[in-house]
């Protein structure tokens, strides 16, 4: 995979099929945090001593670690139940090979863990953290899914390369598992997004703008 670095200094990946890069190039950090986790109030409910999360279209992980950062800063003793959905081999196995020099490094090596028991290599489990990763069609994933999530991270690549991921029926899925006043929250604010949510029985706000001129989304499970 070709890397590419983002303005804020953190890595991402070109993928060739899609011809989009995993991350915004704007700052692949900052867009975790600032229109995923935050919208999705991941702090907050870190105080309640335990989060579910269903992380869509997990990538290499950076929603994820993001929610598990801010967190653990929330509430060092927080437990957090992950689960990914990705059907991309190859960016599972890039994640094994990702190296960090900041203060992310030691919750980065969690998700590379989980990447490793993905893809059937020996790993170490972590006493308050569980990451499953699901290596398939996440059409196919969310229906053999039987918890309910607190928050949604959903992250495809755009409405025009990858449609059937943000089509009406997905969303509802993900709908089916999402807590009552759960959060699920992404990049988008295509009008066809927005209504397949409204269509899922989602109440649909307008989130920040990170290095565009458009809103991104959050939606409540109402």
């Amino acid at each position: 995979m070709k890397e590419v670095k983002t303005k804020d200094g953190s890595i991402t990946f070109f993928n060739e099929y899609f011809q989009d890069v995993y991350n915004s190039v704007t700052g692949a950090m900052e867009e975790a945090e600032k229109k995923f986790v935050i919208p999705t109030k991941i702090p907050e409910l870190a105080k309640t001593g335990s989060i579910k999360i269903l992380d869509v279209c997990f990538g290499i992980g950076y929603n994820s670690l993001l929610a598990i950062h801010l967190a653990k800063q929330s509430n060092p003793k927080v437990k957090i139940e992950i689960v990914g959905l990705e059907n991309d081999k190859e960016v599972i196995e890039q994640i094994i090979k990702m190296k960090f020099k900041d203060d992310l490094k030691q919750e980065y090596k969690i998700i590379q863990e989980a990447a490793k028991a993905c893809l059937g290599l020996p790993n170490k489990k972590d006493k308050n953290i569980k990451i499953t990763l699901i290596l398939d069609d996440a059409r196919k994933s969310v229906n053999k899914l039987t918890d309910l999530y607190d928050a949604v991270f959903l992250d495809p690549f755009t409405p025009k390369t990858c449609p059937e991921m943000w089509s009406e029926p997905f969303i509802k899925d993900i709908s089916k598992r999402m807590q009552p006043n759960s959060i699920i929250a992404t990049y988008s604010c295509a009008r066809k997004v927005r209504d397949a949510m409204r269509a899922a029985q989602l109440d649909v706000h307008d989130g920040p703008k990170v290095g565009r001129f458009a809103p991104s989304t959050f939606a409540v499970k109402t």
